[in-house]
């Protein structure tokens, strides 16, 4: 490619990809696209969705695949839409001339599209964690608090409650259900990637275990991935512009739960965290 179109083709891009690496609070796109000239040339296929429960790293596997692709997730214009797409064919129509990929929660107003796709990525992630995100999460966007002005013993209660409302059924989320949808899908071959996994080192996990995840995804995509490629990915993964993101790592669960808490997760949750794989 020559250098001249190369430079047309990468300010093309930008216009058409404003906010694309916005979780990474900006990326050379001259040095992606010499890691990953085909990102460039040739349109990734996309035909996939990203299906998540809420805090359980999304925007973690989201940026993954933005670098892995060079595209966008699309997930802020489902939401938006008040009708019911009623096939794939229709909604395609809607979003034509998108070259985005799909994202969607589970049990959220728009999760019925994953029907729509054949190839689904999933992330799992350890629910304690996920309740302990989750708190905070609901402190700093529902309740337009402060976390950091909470103590521990404030966060425990939250923590309690949260629990008991999913134990006696009055949940305004309802956890358990996300849960076992998710555990629905175990019996069919999409990718499964753990938060623990494609965290790597900074969140607490290892260098071994991102690539070997980062590689998984990239298999399932049927996209070949180079080794300078898998070390670009590694080095701008970790961390997020985003407001959603919070710290990013594993095990934070233990610097909140003690035998009261403890004995209300398993309660709650104790057969999914073992149908999930966590102990």
């Amino acid at each position: 490619m020559g250098s001249l179109i190369k430079k047309l083709k990468i300010i093309n891009f930008k216009l058409k990809n404003k906010n694309l690496f916005v979780f990474f609070g900006g990326i050379n796109l001259n040095r992606y696209f010499e890691i990953f000239p085909e990102n460039l040339i040739n349109k990734n296929k996309r035909d996939f969705i990203l299906l998540t429960i809420p805090k359980t790293g999304t925007h973690l596997i989201l940026k993954c695949l933005i670098l892995l692709t060079a595209s966008n997730t699309k997930n802020r214009k489902i939401r938006a839409l008040k009708e019911t797409i009623k096939d794939k064919e229709e909604f395609q129509k809607i979003f034509k001339n998108n070259d985005d990929f799909t994202t969607a929660h589970f049990f959220y107003s728009h999760y019925y599209i994953h029907n729509f796709y054949s190839k689904k990525i999933i992330s799992l992630r350890d629910p304690r964690d996920q309740l302990v995100s989750w708190v905070f999460h609901q402190i700093k966007f529902l309740e337009k608090e402060n976390a950091s002005n909470f103590n521990k013993d404030e966060i425990q209660n939250r923590l309690k409650k949260t629990l008991k409302d999913e134990i006696e059924g009055k949940s305004n989320i309802n956890l358990k259900a996300h849960y076992k949808e998710l555990i629905s899908f175990f019996k069919f071959p999409y990718c499964f990637i753990r938060f623990e996994d494609l965290i790597g080192e900074k969140g607490g996990g290892s260098i071994e275990r991102q690539k070997k995840a980062i590689k998984k995804i990239a298999n399932y995509l049927k996209k070949d991935i180079k080794d300078n490629q898998l070390e670009f990915i590694i080095s701008n993964l970790f961390g997020s512009e985003s407001p959603y993101f919070r710290k990013g790592i594993i095990n934070q669960w233990k610097d909140y739960f003690d035998e009261k808490i403890n004995n209300l997760f398993y309660e709650a949750f104790g057969d999914i965290t073992e149908m999930l794989g966590y102990k």
